[in-house]
């Protein structure tokens, strides 16, 4: 009588499928439950139900409304930052691309031409000081400096930072009179 998937030592079919459920290990085992005790459990868990679903349901729109609030503050300053950040650039950035605008076409700046031109970006004279521009420039690979007085333009630097910061040309003309960047052309 060998079959297969008959296990001669069990007696028993060999169930070769193991993720199918066995229907016959499932069988109903009958117990005694009295009905009064079932119907107390019933009401009592529904009632435990009903209060905790009230109390999830007011900590849930508790905790809604402040995540609301914090992301509408959230976009807010978020869009709040993308304007400054977009509309709003430094000094130093105006002050590198109109420098980039205006003596591209020069092999060497002299540090009276580079102070000249700060002055409509840095309102105090410690600002507009030549010692702080090279610093500028040189970082953006614009110039480099020669000798005490002179600077050595990088034209690499100036046209790649004038591609990279076009987006300033706007602001630039906003901010300075243009008159006053062609005059100080060669």
């Amino acid at each position: 009588m060998e079959r297969d998937g008959w296990d001669i030592e069990t007696q028993q079919f060999i169930d070769f499928d193991d993720d199918k459920d066995d229907e016959m290990s499932y069988r109903h085992t009958h117990t005694h439950i009295d009905q009064k005790s079932v119907e107390q459990l019933v009401e009592h868990s529904e009632k435990e139900n009903l209060e905790t679903s009230e109390i999830e349901q007011e900590h849930i729109n508790v905790e809604n409304k402040s995540n609301e609030e914090e992301i509408s503050a959230l976009n807010a300053n978020t869009e709040q930052t993308k304007f400054i950040k977009v509309n709003m650039p430094s000094n130093e950035q105006l002050y590198t691309y109109a420098f980039c605008k205006v003596f591209e076409n020069m092999p060497e700046v002299h540090y009276e031409q580079i102070e000249q031109l700060s002055i409509p970006f840095f309102k105090s004279k410690d600002e507009r000081a030549i010692k702080n521009k090279p610093n500028i420039l040189i970082a953006n690979q614009c110039v480099i400096r020669t000798n005490k007085n002179n600077y050595k333009t990088v034209h690499s630097g100036i046209q790649r930072y004038i591609t990279e910061n076009v987006h300033l040309e706007e602001i630039l003309k906003e901010k300075v009179n243009m008159d006053f960047l062609e005059a100080l052309k060669p």
